[in-house]
């Protein structure tokens, strides 16, 4: 089995993560979300995801807003012409690579349509 990268692994098709509590499941299921978002033309209400409890799911989508909405803000505070940063190194990184004249509109589709990703 190969190891799993979140900036370089291929997003097409069914992801099956499997680990312990506390290995950064959410925090990966969360940027897997992100980049088919971000890198391709999967809208948000085309997405599912499952995991094994309620609590579980409500925290995840809880996160994904979250991160959405940080990029969303972190780019509109951005003075025009300075480059993007975030705290986050992978974001960072990710970002990068994605075409910067769709990430908002992305973004902004995907925080409307945050109630129509199917997570349970």
């Amino acid at each position: 089995m190969k190891a799993f990268d979140i900036q370089k692994s291929p997003i097409q098709g069914a992801f099956l993560i499997e680990a312990s509590a506390g290995t950064g499941k959410t925090f990966s299921l969360i940027r897997i979300v992100l980049r088919l978002l971000m890198e391709t033309d999967i809208r948000i209400d085309q997405i599912l995801v499952v995991t094994y409890t309620k609590a579980a799911a409500s925290e995840l989508k809880s996160r994904l807003q979250s991160l959405l909405t940080e990029i969303k803000e972190q780019i509109d505070g951005t003075p025009p012409g300075q480059p993007v940063h975030f705290e986050d190194a992978t974001l960072n990184e990710l970002f990068m690579t994605w075409d910067p004249s769709l990430v908002v509109k992305k973004l902004s589709n995907a925080l409307d349509g945050i109630d129509d990703c199917c997570i349970s």
